[in-house]
């Protein structure tokens, strides 16, 4: 986390948690969890990242990873009708706004997981987003935070009728 993101966590009320901006290779103690929820897309080197991880992991631990899933639905939508190249391509807003450095598919997110020396323990899939984020910010801003609620409600709904590919998130349980 930045200096910024870590100012702005630290206004949050959430209890049991606690907000520090520190090198994950100078952590020495051993962790049960590790959650990393949108987390390695905006890191420069994943691979390190996740084995740095690895090894703050205690015996039986779990790394719980998610993070965007370059075959969405809204990214699939995207390249049909042409505002990306490829569903790989990330838009300028997610780099300037969001600081995300790649998207993941299920090939390349355990493709990084094999390097960083983990397994796969539980694969899955995080709700349906048929709009990009900027486009959900818009939404909400014009129609309110009841009537995005409701969408997001209606959004997890339908996600269990369609194929877990156009997920919006890829879902990862690893360990060592």
């Amino acid at each position: 986390m930045n200096e910024k993101n870590v100012r702005e966590a630290t206004r949050l009320s959430i209890s049991n948690c606690h907000f520090q901006k520190i090198a994950i290779e100078k952590i020495k103690s051993e962790f049960d969890t590790i959650v990393m929820m949108n987390v390695l897309e905006h890191v420069k080197n994943p691979v390190s990242f996740l084995s740095n991880a690895r090894r703050l992991l205690a015996e039986g631990g779990r790394i719980i990873i998610m993070v965007p899933n370059a075959d969405s639905m809204n990214r699939e939508i995207g390249r049909l009708i042409g505002a990306i190249k490829t569903n790989n391509e990330l838009e300028t807003s997610q780099i300037v706004l969001y600081g995300h450095r790649r998207v993941y598919n299920d090939k390349t997110l355990e493709r990084d997981i094999k390097r960083a020396k983990l397994r796969i323990i539980v694969r899955s899939r995080a709700m349906v987003k048929p709009f990009t984020c900027d486009q959900m910010e818009s939404l909400m801003h014009r129609y309110g935070k009841e009537w995005m609620a409701k969408v997001i409600g209606a959004l997890a709904v339908f996600g269990k009728k369609i194929p877990m590919k156009y997920h919006s998130h890829l879902h990862y349980v690893v360990g060592k």
